[in-house]
């Protein structure tokens, strides 16, 4: 496994996504848009609970996924955006800074999704920062 930092397309990416999370945001919370900050974590919830399942698949996912992470880096000042490569595949994930740990926004929250009984998305961000600043609170893998 090796660690990089995004490349300009993987920034250009980001901010599609984080576009299209905005879009999604603002239908479904009267016109509300993301910020970056840990308030963001209800308009995402808000727009989950309206969403169903399916269409909360592919792109939408990816959207809310890296609106998540976002959050994670502007409130978490250890972290910073990077790309995991392993052998078959490239993730943008979120990682403590001069550390192996790291998170995968997408993976938790289709993880969140996939869940019967979920918690909040407050719960999954708390179980995230925890996993990445090494905190004990952090009882379950999302990565």
């Amino acid at each position: 496994m090796k660690f990089s930092y995004p490349s300009k397309d993987d920034l250009r990416q980001l901010t599609r996504h984080l576009n299209l999370a905005d879009e999604l945001v603002s239908a479904h919370c009267e016109g509300d848009l993301l910020s970056g900050g840990k308030s963001d974590l209800d308009l995402l919830q808000r727009t989950v609970d309206i969403r169903t399942p399916r269409a909360l698949a592919g792109e939408a996912s990816q959207a809310l996924s890296i609106a998540l992470g976002r959050i994670l880096v502007n409130n978490l000042d250890i972290c910073d955006w990077s790309i995991v490569e392993a052998e078959l595949q490239r993730t943008v994930a979120v990682r403590h800074q001069g550390t192996l740990r790291w998170v995968s926004p997408h993976g938790a929250l289709v993880s969140h999704f996939n869940r019967c009984t979920s918690p909040g998305l407050h719960a999954l961000y708390d179980d995230l920062a925890g996993q990445l600043t090494g905190s004990a609170a952090a009882n379950r893998s999302f990565a």
